[in-house]
């Protein structure tokens, strides 16, 4: 068995690196709709 604050952090990293690829899209979407190259 795994503690449970292995789980807390295992969310903690789960939900920052959500977080991440979700800012991550935001900029993408947002630079092609401000600048788009075609």
């Amino acid at each position: 068995m795994l503690p449970k604050n292995t789980w807390r952090v295992l969310r903690e990293l789960l939900d920052s690196v959500l977080i991440e690829s979700l800012l991550l899209l935001v900029d993408s979407m947002e630079l092609e709709s401000t600048s788009p190259i075609k």
